[in-house]
């Protein structure tokens, strides 16, 4: 489901109109107020969210929908104010449409949705399995072998060498932070000076020659 969340109900009616034009089979929801009771008992998909909502700020809004766990929702801000785009940021959008600008932003925008949907459902060949590369966390490198580890924690040996890995997986958000570390960019939670620490609280060294690689490889990451 699509959600548009915008009291200017006129706007907010024409946005439809055009995201059906990208799929006619869009199930699209019009909010004037952000309903969490709605958002939070739906499967949403993508949610177009005005950051002037009435006495609301969208962005603390939206700031807070993401702290409830919903990590995997592609947020677009949209505003008639272009300078408030790099404030946005803080909240991790993934786009943001000015609504006079309209029809070149959400073309970009839905582009940008579609590539990352597109990479979402890849998978990988690993031994006789193929796996869903957003299941991978992190692979390390020991002798002659990579381990992949899982989200589910669950460890898949293979004989190969981490470079190999690596090339099949850099267009999948995937960054090397360590001579012996493959991970995966989307499950980053925190950077620290030289470590991160992954979702299920794994916590991975960072070599110093490949410090701003891993926060340039994050930070593209959020803002793509």
């Amino acid at each position: 489901m699509i959600a548009i969340i915008d009291d200017d109900l006129l706007f907010a009616s024409i946005l439809k109109e055009k995201l059906l034009q990208y799929n006619k089979d869009y199930n699209i929801k019009i909010l004037s107020y952000f309903d969490e009771e709605f958002l939070d008992n739906n499967d949403i998909k993508i949610l177009f969210l005005d950051i002037e909502l009435g006495d609301q700020d969208g962005i603390e809004l939206a700031s807070r929908y993401r702290e409830k766990g919903h990590d995997k929702v592609e947020i677009v801000f949209v505003s008639i104010h272009n300078g408030l785009v790099f404030h946005s940021m803080v909240a991790y959008p993934r786009y943001f449409v000015r609504k006079l600008n309209l029809d070149q932003d959400l073309d970009e925008c839905m582009h940008v949705i579609r590539n990352r949907n597109r990479r979402k459902n890849a998978k990988i060949l690993v031994n006789d399995e193929m796996i869903m590369i957003t299941d991978i966390l992190f692979i390390k490198s020991k002798g002659n072998y990579v381990y992949y580890t899982l989200l589910n924690r669950e460890i898949i040996k293979q004989r190969t060498k981490i470079s190999i890995v690596e090339e099949v997986l850099k267009e999948y958000n995937f960054v090397r932070c360590h001579l012996s570390y493959l991970i995966n960019v989307a499950y980053i939670e925190s950077v620290g000076k030289d470590f991160i620490v992954l979702k299920n609280s794994f916590h991975i060294s960072v070599s110093k020659s490949r410090f701003n690689e891993v926060l340039n490889a994050y930070r593209q990451y959020r803002f793509q």
